[in-house]
């Protein structure tokens, strides 16, 4: 099971596949494989930030430096490589703007990039390791974690990288990848205790509360958010599960097996990374239920950028 967002978190994992209505993708280079990190959308949801490594099938060559960081134009099927060494990526409100963390010399840094003009700047230049960047809805802040205090936990900083503020309290535990509302002020984040039973917690831009929603003996990671206010987040290896976001209703979206899925801002639709076809995935949806699957990425559309 997945206990945090490490390499080998991601990646390292065997998943049986029942009852899902997703193609199977060729794989040309048997020694050789596919990952992703995440996936999110832009605002009018156009199109998506992705990060993906390529590497051998037991990670012997691994490297952070071998992520990348994608942009891909659903409609318009074009594809973008932005920069190196990325796992987390977040699009600012706008859509002009993507924050991501980059691995560099063992620790990681928060840039942001400008579609404009494709500049890129370090706004956290700190000697810590600083990663998984969310932009708050006015996209004034951005929520972020770091280990700048010892250990992994939130922390609250302004779009040019000042007024760093931690949220979260550690007490020896972690806190990982903030998810900020885009209705509220609200931030869902997962919180680790290493019992390989994580589960999705809630709280504000100032940490001024914090809820276990989720609240049950399963293992519960990387959240999002619905449309609608609801929460989506993975569930053991690879079930997607939404829920209030004050933990009611719980429950899964039928039809779907993979992990770190994102709604599509203005629609019934979720993108998700699917590990053994190695591909993302957009599923339609339909009262909770998956109507209709297509593919988004795959080793074939990346091949000509992951070498």
């Amino acid at each position: 099971m997945r206990s945090k967002p490490s390499f080998y978190f991601l990646y390292t994992r065997i998943v049986l596949l029942l009852c899902c209505p997703i193609p199977v993708v060729s794989q040309p280079n048997e020694d050789m494989r596919l990952g992703f990190g995440s996936v999110n959308w832009s605002p009018d949801g156009e199109k998506i930030a992705f990060t993906a490594i390529r590497v051998k099938k037991d990670w012997s060559d691994y490297n952070a430096e071998k992520w990348g960081l994608f942009v891909y134009e659903v409609n318009a099927k074009k594809m973008a490589k932005i920069d190196n060494g990325v796992i987390y990526a977040s699009f600012s409100p706008d859509g002009k703007k993507i924050a991501y963390d980059q691995n560099m010399a063992g620790h990681s840094e928060i840039f942001v990039y400008h579609s404009t003009d494709h500049s890129q700047r370090n706004i956290t230049n700190y000697p810590s390791k600083d990663f998984a960047p969310a932009w708050s809805p006015n996209g004034k802040r951005i929520a972020f974690n770091s280990d700048r205090d010892g250990t992994v936990g939130i922390y609250v900083m302004r779009e040019d990288g000042t007024g760093i503020t931690r949220i979260t309290q550690s007490g020896g535990f972690k806190s990982y990848n903030p998810e900020w509302s885009p209705k509220d002020n609200n931030i869902v984040y997962y919180f680790e205790k290493g019992d390989n039973k994580d589960q999705i917690h809630l709280t504000d831009a100032v940490g001024s509360f914090h809820r276990n929603i989720s609240n049950d003996e399963n293992h519960n990671y990387f959240p999002g958010w619905a449309p609608d206010g609801k929460v989506i987040y993975t569930m053991g290896e690879d079930a997607i599960f939404t829920m209030n976001s004050d933990g009611t209703n719980k429950a899964p979206i039928t039809g779907i097996r993979g992990f770190y899925a994102r709604y599509l801002p203005k629609g019934q639709a979720v993108a998700y990374l699917n590990e053994p076809n190695q591909a993302i995935y957009l599923s339609k949806l339909v009262d909770g239920k998956v109507q209709d699957t297509t593919t988004l990425v795959n080793h074939d559309s990346l091949s000509a950028f992951l070498k």
